[in-house]
């Protein structure tokens, strides 16, 4: 998997109204924890991992995701939480979120990452962003599978 040199930061949207959220002493765990295969060896784990991602994709989908939505444009994170404020969300907040690099890795307190940007997991299970995802903020958008390890949030602004 490509490295980012010496890491780099995306950041996530949360309010009380987020299904994923921050628990203090963990981290982000996704509300679904079924299992997904990120690296598909053939057609039918593809097809599931296809399964997986593009319902995460549809903000109508009321079905657990194993991923966890994160942006590397700051600003969008931040315009996104005065908009959730703006609309009555409380506790809203940014996280920030340090990702040494992409694909699978350890955290330093030794706990299994995968983060991919969405255009690579498109690409893995061979499909095209779909039309209900077709926004500006997909092109910034990475996908974390299953987890982000309080080791990783660095820091965290209340709004």
């Amino acid at each position: 998997m490509p490295s980012w040199g010496s890491g780099r930061f995306v950041f996530r949207v949360e309010s009380d109204h987020s299904r994923t959220r921050m628990i203090e002493g963990v981290g982000i765990r996704s509300e679904g924890d079924q299992w997904v295969p990120f690296e598909p060896r053939d057609r039918r784990e593809r097809s599931h991992l296809q399964g997986e991602v593009l319902p995460h994709l549809d903000w109508g989908n009321r079905e657990p995701s194993a991923f966890i939505s994160s942006s590397s444009d700051r600003e969008w994170a931040f315009r996104d939480a005065k908009r959730r404020q703006r609309a009555g969300e409380r506790n809203v907040r940014v996280l920030m979120i340090y990702a040494p690099r992409l694909g699978t890795f350890r955290s330093r307190e030794g706990h299994w990452v995968t983060v991919m940007k969405l255009d690579t997991w498109l690409d893995v299970v061979k499909t095209d962003l779909p039309w209900y995802a077709d926004f500006p903020c997909s092109e910034n958008e990475y996908l974390f599978l299953h987890q982000i390890p309080e080791d990783l949030i660095v820091k965290t602004w209340w709004l």
